[in-house]
């Protein structure tokens, strides 16, 4: 040990199960397991790494490649199978990994990407895993990609679904529906349905979205009869007053949690007299906006009506909104303090009313809707959903409030509702990179309600970042106002360090780096001079070609430019840069590839071509300069100068480019 430089295996055994604790399970195994060394067998084979295995990874909820799917299925899964206690898996792989081998332990199970129609094939008696579902599991999450439908379509999901899971699991202890985003998955109805729907003698923890505020009090009339944890999200608070209802206690519930995104009028009783029922409570959870129609609603005071019905509550977390009439006044400044449970609040102004937000820390919800420029000095880690706006315009260092303040934001709405004579301070065009407004995270954005400028402090790359938006809602008028008639033009830099060598040479066109002139990610850029018109047509088609393709075994198209700064304007086609090279230039390099690396590359390769194929495309130019290859080992075909989508039916080409029949 005593040198400059210590190996891993240097390490004693109590430092390396450190080290290996931080690292997720799946990888210690891959790593470690059956690779010729004892010592680093017998660690990964410790139950600590095989309890819990997770095939999901943390980036973006994907799933880990079918190569490392199969060693896990033929070799590592048989090995630790007897260690296994829960697995997460995406429905897709959930029969190949739950078939490598017997798991005598495995009782918690989570599923992403749960859809209705691919999924329920695995809930029969004629499924092959159906002894593992009915006899082993007791706890189950399903991540429900399914998206919501009409209220009968929530009826009729409700038994084919929610129902026939408590039936068909026979031991099932713990539900969990979670969704895949905020926009909710389809809700249990209960309505209309016999009344032993949705009913077990044995689960004890619930967590589901349900339609209404009637659902609510359906799964809580005795049908679940051991449910000691429920947390739901209504919909909507409406209540079917028609109904009589079972309102005896519930002396089993000691955990609760109602979440309701939608606004309550003036029906806070309802919740109190809810929470009544509940005598042993020890956690509870509240998400609650409330709007006065006819009177002043109080947030101090509504939380003073639930405190003799939290004696035994220790845990207790709470986001309240009330939404005023402005002329109602009060005074906004307090803080409310329950069980020494530090709290925060923000107040809201529009035009014709005020809404007062109090909550507890930290935030710990996913959605906040209302505010304005002024809020607290807060980081909300949890919300990915916000609503703003204001009666104030707003102005760049508010935005760049709101990255620092909202980290993980995937949905933004904006809303100005300043008065047309309110003076505005537009934003400087040169912004320094440091203060550009970067949204890592956000994939929606809905700027409807907002006016010119602000729009385009959104649009223009200069001041905003928004790599992963896929939905954006704007007036036609104003977007088409703010681009100048979609005429401004993507303007980025050629990377300094590649200023002189090209990637390689395309069909039409040199391929050079580029880089965002903010954020320096990198990008493939194709130039082809457009001083020969025949260009047009080769141009045309291979946008129209890359636009619709999306596959990860393809490069990626981002957009298209028209450089005009040179003396000989050229068209530019902006691609995903793949970092590898090219398999040509791997090939010239370190010559010929071992036999586990073409099979490796040739899969890839198939199965990219086999996605073009089912779309009609034939790519007419495979060789391997067209074939890149990335630091993680993955192929992507490319340069589509010369490719081919064929009509209907029509199987080959006769063109003259490359051979009859090319790929």
């Amino acid at each position: 040990m005593n040198r400059s430089n210590v190996y891993l295996l240097d390490l004693p055994n109590e430092i390396l199960f450190n080290i290996l604790k931080k690292l997720q399970n799946v990888d210690v195994l891959y790593s470690l397991l059956g690779i010729n060394n004892d010592r680093l067998d017998n660690i990964a084979r410790n139950a600590m790494f095989s309890n819990s295995l997770n095939f999901i990874s943390n980036v973006q909820n994907t799933i880990i490649n079918d190569f490392q799917l199969n060693r896990f299925c033929d070799y590592i899964l048989p090995e630790i199978s007897h260690n296994v206690k829960y697995l997460i898996v995406e429905s897709t792989y959930i029969e190949h990994i739950l078939l490598a081998t017997h798991y005598p332990n495995l009782i918690h199970l989570k599923i992403f990407n749960f859809q209705c129609d691919y999924s329920l094939q695995y809930f029969t008696d004629d499924s092959s895993l159906r002894q593992i579902f009915k006899q082993q599991i007791k706890k189950l999450d399903l991540v429900n990609k399914d998206s919501e439908g009409g209220l009968r379509l929530s009826s009729d999901y409700t038994k084919k679904v929610y129902a026939h899971i408590l039936t068909y699991f026979e031991n099932l202890e713990h539900l969990n529906i979670i969704q895949t985003s905020s926009f909710g998955y389809p809700s249990l109805r209960l309505s209309r349905l016999p009344s032993n729907t949705f009913s077990s003698m044995i689960l004890t923890y619930l967590s589901i979205r349900v339609t209404d505020y009637t659902d609510c009090l359906y799964l809580l009339d005795g049908r679940l009869k051991q449910l000691n944890t429920f947390i739901v999200q209504i919909c909507c608070m409406n209540m079917d007053s028609s109904i009589v209802y079972n309102m005896n206690d519930l002396p089993n519930l000691t955990c609760f949690s109602l979440i309701s995104y939608t606004l309550i009028e003036e029906n806070e009783n309802r919740i109190v007299s809810l929470l009544h029922r509940m005598s042993n409570l020890e956690k509870l959870t509240l998400y609650l906006r409330f709007v006065s129609r006819n009177k002043f609603i109080d947030s101090k005071s509504f939380i003073n009506n639930l405190s003799p019905y939290m004696t035994r509550v220790y845990s207790l977390k709470f986001y309240f909104s009330i939404e005023n009439n402005r002329n109602d006044t009060l005074d906004y400044s307090f803080n409310i303090n329950i069980q020494s449970q530090e709290t925060s609040n923000i107040v809201c102004y529009s035009v014709k009313t005020v809404t007062y937000h109090v909550f507890t820390l930290p935030f710990e919800f996913i959605k906040l809707v209302s505010i304005g420029n002024i809020f607290p000095n807060i980081v909300f880690n949890n919300v990915i959903e916000l609503w703003i706006h204001d009666i104030i315009p707003f102005q760049h260092e508010f935005f760049l409030r709101i990255t620092q303040s909202f980290p993980l934001l995937q949905h933004l709405f904006v809303t100005d509702l300043t008065s047309l004579s309110y003076k505005r301070k537009k934003s400087p065009n040169n912004i320094q990179a440091d203060q550009i407004v970067k949204y890592p995270h956000l994939i929606l954005l809905d700027i409807k309600g907002l006016n010119n400028d602000c729009i385009e402090q959104f649009l223009n790359e200069t001041k905003t970042y928004l790599p992963c938006l896929t939905i954006l809602r704007v007036s036609y008028e104003q977007l088409q106002i703010t681009t100048e008639d979609f005429t401004r033009e993507l303007v980025f830099d050629r990377d300094p360090h590649e200023q002189r060598t090209a990637l390689g040479q395309g069909t039409y066109g040199k391929v050079y780096v580029a880089h965002d002139r903010y954020t320096w990610k990198k990008f493939a850029v194709k130039e082809i001079p457009m001083r020969n018109p025949v260009f047009t047509d080769v141009l045309e088609n291979e946008i129209k070609i890359l636009s619709t393709l999306s596959h990860r075994n393809i490069v990626t198209y981002y957009g298209s430019a028209i450089d005009r700064t040179k003396k000989q304007p050229v068209f530019q086609i902006i691609m995903e840069y793949v970092d590898g090279g090219s398999l040509s230039q791997h090939l010239a390099k370190f010559g010929q590839f071992q036999e586990p690396v073409i099979r490796n590359y040739t899969r890839q390769l198939l199965e990219g071509l086999q996605y073009l194929h089912e779309n009609h495309i034939l790519h007419r130019d495979i060789k391997s300069a067209n074939i890149l290859v990335n630091s993680r080992g993955e192929i992507k075909i490319a340069d589509f100068g010369t490719s081919k989508r064929l009509a209907g039916l029509q199987l080959c080409t006769e063109d003259s480019v490359g051979k009859r029949y090319l790929f």
